[in-house]
């Protein structure tokens, strides 16, 4: 099914919803139980407020972060080099994680606002 949804300006939604992601990043982790080695898939990651705060830890060996907007995706992608992270939009198949176990799969808290 195509989705309708219309999303090309990142900076709004950074300010609109990406802002309070990042305020509740840390807490959000913590009950996720992160582990050392762990590969997370953050699940509308938007903007990447989740992703790079992952990404500012030791913990997770692999950050793939997916959204539906494409314009969010490569928003995020300018704040980061690490190079365990990956961001990227529904289209472009980057799930390196096939024939690997996945063990920590993470939705950022903007998706459960959205249901």
């Amino acid at each position: 099914m195509a989705s309708s949804y219309t999303a090309t300006d990142a900076h709004a939604y950074e300010h609109l919803m990406g802002r309070w992601s990042s305020r509740l990043a840390e807490e959000l982790i913590a009950f996720a139980g992160i582990e050392a080695g762990d590969r997370v898939l953050d699940v509308g990651c938007g903007t990447g407020s989740m992703a790079l705060t992952l990404a500012a830890r030791a913990e997770p060996a692999a950050i793939v972060g997916i959204d539906i907007a494409g314009p969010y995706t490569a928003y995020a992608s300018t704040r980061s080099r690490d190079p365990r992270l990956t961001l990227c939009d529904r289209r472009c198949g980057c799930f390196g994680f096939a024939g690997r176990q996945l063990r920590s799969l993470l939705f950022a808290a903007r998706s459960q606002l959205h249901v």
